[in-house]
């Protein structure tokens, strides 16, 4: 008796699961339906030339389609799914009549659509209405309802898929499962083998991706230098600025002119994949790192804990430092420093203003004597920059020299040395009375001193 009574709740269940089933058969059945006899009304009116391209277009922009042609797909999809759910329907209707008790089912099922309908009927009326016999802003409201019924749609058809990626999910497990009871140590070997077999091409891949980026940065490189310097032009751009530029019949720098100049930084991007380039790893290959590491947690704890407490431990890469555009910045300082937030004038403007307060003849005679010292030049290219500083201060035609001194670092200490031993150093020098009176900025002028401007009174 206990066994009967099982089997008849078994039987119930098993006819409940069916009938909610048929219902969300036929609810998605009217759903699709509804919406095919709204597709076909808008191929009817365009074919009839009831309304036109652009009106059509707008309707089904307003639907979520992008063009006619994403239009016509969908509408082909959905009317072979409505065939195909009738003919599916039709053939258990037919199997339900051969047997007992076929005519109470479908009775149900009946029910259950027809009340469906009637709520698909009551949420939105307008669908079911003949759009001809509406007025405009009924049309309005049909369009809405048509769209909020397409995203309730969209809703079910991602419960569905979320539901598929799960049931596959567990049957996966359940394989898994299956393999590591009938040879465990050779299935957890496996696991091991194929995720060191992913992280290898893994690896091997990011290296080659990074010797590429750097074989493209050079090539960069030379293409902002070239379009900026000017094509075949070696000339710095504040040289051909100072010698008369398009007066004098040299080639003018115009770069950042034309909008169309400015693309070549989307293409040299574009070269380095940062614009619609493919990721460097695919989520597919992520995701199966991902399944298999979840699997080795599940059937060897051990190794992955002892894996995961070895990773922790301080590795190489954990004490690089990757230096890029620091490397460049702390010299510049030297001629920008409003690039760190002083507000000074840098090398540059400073001798600028030198040579623009000396005299044309001063002028000549110091443009063909810099002698340049200090331990700052003693960076790469230093006396190099300075000539093309001087050489833009200084008027076309001119003859510029500029010298590196023998001893940078003590070169200034030198002639500070020479000009104690000449006994100048007295009468040079500012005495305590001096300093007393008239404050630390007074100094005492003399040959090689730069002249002297009281600061003004407040």
């Amino acid at each position: 008796e206990e066994k009967s009574k099982r089997e008849q709740r078994r039987r119930e269940h098993a006819d409940r699961l069916r009938s909610l089933a048929a219902k969300r058969r036929e609810s998605k059945l009217i759903e699709r339906r509804a919406t095919l006899t709204e597709y076909d009304r808008l191929a009817t009116q365009l074919s009839s030339g009831a309304i036109t391209e652009a009106e059509f277009l707008e309707q089904i922009q307003e639907g979520g389609f992008e063009d006619r042609e994403d239009f016509e797909r969908h509408h082909k999809q959905l009317r072979k799914k409505v065939e195909d759910t009738l003919q599916r329907m039709q053939q258990q209707e037919e199997s339900k009549a051969s047997g007992e008790g076929g005519e109470s089912g479908n009775s149900e099922e009946q029910k259950q659509s027809k009340a469906d309908a009637e709520s698909e009927r009551e949420r939105f009326p307008l669908l079911f209405v003949d759009q001809s016999t509406l007025t405009d802003e009924q049309k309005k409201e049909r369009r809405k309802q048509l769209l909020l019924k397409s995203a309730e749609a969209g809703r079910a058809r991602r419960r569905r898929e979320k539901e598929q990626e799960e049931e596959a999910r567990q049957a996966r497990e359940r394989e898994e499962q299956k393999k590591y009871e009938a040879d465990p140590e050779a299935y957890v070997n496996e696991l091991h083998k194929t995720r060191q077999r992913l992280q290898e091409a893994r690896e091997k891949r990011r290296n080659a991706n990074q010797s590429l980026d750097r074989r493209r940065n050079l090539a960069d490189k030379r293409r902002v230098l070239q379009a900026v310097m000017g094509s075949g032009s070696s000339t710095p751009r504040a040289e051909r600025g100072r010698s008369g530029g398009a007066g004098n019949g040299e080639e003018e720098d115009t770069f950042g002119a034309n909008e169309e100049d400015w693309h070549l930084y989307k293409q040299m991007a574009r070269t380095r994949g940062e614009i619609g380039g493919d990721e460097s790893e695919s989520e597919q290959e992520k995701e199966e790192l991902q399944w298999l590491e979840r699997l080795l947690h599940k059937y060897d704890p051990k190794t992955m804990q002892r894996e995961q407490e070895e990773t922790n431990y301080p590795q190489a890469r954990d004490f690089q430092i990757e230096l890029f555009v620091e490397r460049v910045k702390p010299p510049e300082v030297i001629y920008q420093p409003s690039i760190i937030g002083l507000e000074h004038a840098g090398l540059s403007e400073a001798l600028e203003g030198v040579f623009r307060n000396l005299g044309h003849k001063l002028r000549d005679r110091v443009c063909r004597n810099v002698v340049v010292m200090g331990g700052n030049s003693l960076h790469p290219n230093f006396c190099d920059r300075i000539f093309y500083h001087v050489r833009s201060a200084c008027p076309a035609g001119l003859p510029v020299k500029v010298t590196h001194a023998n001893d940078p670092k003590l070169g200034a200490w030198g002639g500070a040395k020479l000009f104690a031993l000449s006994g100048k150093l007295p009468e040079s020098s500012v005495t305590r009375e001096a300093y007393e009176q008239k404050g630390r900025d007074y100094l005492e002028e003399h040959e090689f001193s730069n002249p002297y401007h009281p600061t003004p009174k407040a």
